[in-house]
């Protein structure tokens, strides 16, 4: 139907603004690493849910992708402000100033991610698998790289518990 195309593209587009305009507000109120983990996993969520929810009647089935891709993009969205502020923070030169080199960094390797889909693709229609796997698979496996950055962030956040509990902090007099 004319509905899909337009809705599903708009969608995800829609879900990033937001997320860019809500999830850098999030880390100034919980924390960019917990902020940021909370925004990774909507990616997560999204990318994943995408892949493996759609049933039923062509109308349920591009509602659900469509719902699920706004989430995405709510999730990746809200990346963008946190990653960046992340990268520029945690590799500052002397603890204060931003270094803008590694937050330049950080943006370059979302090139390759954002090609790996269509690579996917291209290497799909040679394969002999069916059009539903094929569109299952091409939503769904960029849930597997948002896994392991999931697990990273937490195990981060886990850290900066470990240490931060581990100050001796004075004694109020």
């Amino acid at each position: 139907d004319a509905w899909v195309q337009g809705t599903a593209s708009a969608t995800i587009f829609v879900g990033a603004i937001m997320g860019q305009l809500s999830m850098g507000y999030l880390g100034d109120i919980i924390g960019r690493n917990k902020a940021l983990l909370f925004t990774l996993c909507l990616a997560f969520v999204g990318a994943l849910f995408s892949a493996i929810l759609p049933m039923g009647d062509a109308t349920t089935v591009y509602v659900v992708i469509i719902l699920c891709r706004f989430l995405l993009g709510v999730g990746v969205g809200g990346v963008y402000p946190l990653s960046a502020i992340k990268a520029a923070e945690d590799n500052s030169n002397d603890g204060r100033k931003p270094n803008a080199v590694e937050s330049a960094k950080s943006f370059f390797w979302q090139s390759p991610g954002a090609m790996a889909p269509w690579f996917v693709a291209y290497c799909l229609t040679y394969s002999g698998s069916s059009t539903e796997t094929k569109w299952r698979l091409i939503l769904g496996l960029g849930a597997i790289p948002l896994f392991f950055v999931v697990c990273g962030s937490m195990y981060e956040i886990y850290l900066e518990g470990q240490v931060e509990s581990r100050i001796v902090k004075p004694k109020e007099t």
